[in-house]
């Protein structure tokens, strides 16, 4: 795997989502688009009096600029890192090498003696709009994939490392992906801060959780996230467990109404 300093290539984001999906093997209704979303087993993580600090510095800017935007990610992602074996590049281009993925990865976290597990931090904007049921925030996935790609490319191909997460963020609000080499695809749902314009900055609960999601991306889990693992796994067993001799279904999707499998599914 080779790193090259930023110059003009085509951002991820212009990678049109068809092309990712086909590279990624991935179903467009029952991945890509499905309507569920993950949650992953987050350990909450207390702020530094110096990262409290820096929130109050962005709380009393009166123009939020696009220098801000990644200040504030940095800021987040140097509090996350502290303590660990990982450290970040700034404004680095991903070589396609065998994948016609490239790009700028704003920000590319790494593992400091072995440089992987690598995670990719793009930055986006948010995008907004009404459904029948409300207000809905939804974020540009193809960069993302196609990051997560060629992240699990070549971390396959130089240490098989079969899981692949990609950060996305616009400062205030933040999305995990996850992409495995068999195939299994996730996404969260957006973090953001709870007041009236979504800054992250001002919710300190939310920060924590923030701060715990980077550090769940490193895929390095604690002994604390194994545990909690332990006991969702079992939850999970117990749920699924049926009466008698019934079997299970073959599917999970067999659980969904019809209405909801033709619509996503077409099964």
């Amino acid at each position: 795997m080779k790193y090259y300093k930023k110059t003009k290539v085509l951002p991820f984001d212009t990678i049109d989502i068809q092309t990712v999906a086909h590279y990624a093997g991935l179903n467009f209704n029952l991945q890509i688009y499905s309507p569920f979303r993950w949650t992953p087993l987050i350990q909450r993580m207390n702020q530094s009096d110096e990262f409290l600090k820096k929130m109050r510095y962005f709380q009393r800017l009166k123009i939020f600029e696009d220098k801000h935007q990644g200040e504030l990610i940095d800021t987040f992602l140097f509090e996350a890192l502290k303590q660990t074996e990982f450290d970040y590049y700034y404004d680095y281009k991903c070589n396609p090498g065998s994948l016609p993925f490239y790009g700028t990865a704003d920000f590319l976290i790494y593992h400091k003696e072995k440089q992987m597990p690598i995670v990719p931090v793009l930055k986006d904007y948010l995008n907004e709009g009404f459904t029948g049921i409300g207000k809905a925030r939804s974020m540009n996935s193809s960069g993302p994939i196609a990051a997560g790609v060629w992240a699990l490319d070549n971390m396959f191909t130089a240490q098989q490392i079969t899981v692949s997460r990609v950060i996305q963020t616009d400062g205030n609000h933040w999305r995990l992906y996850e992409l495995t080499k068999q195939g299994q695809f996730r996404q969260t749902g957006v973090y953001y801060g709870d007041n009236q314009f979504n800054k992250i900055y001002y919710d300190y609960e939310m920060q924590k959780v923030i701060l715990g999601l980077i550090r769940y991306s490193l895929n390095q889990p604690t002994e604390n996230e194994q545990a909690l693992k332990v006991v969702y796994d079992f939850v999970d067993e117990k749920m699924l467990l049926t009466e008698g001799d019934k079997p299970k279904p073959s599917k999970f999707w067999n659980f969904l109404p019809q209405s909801i499998r033709d619509i996503f599914i077409n099964n």
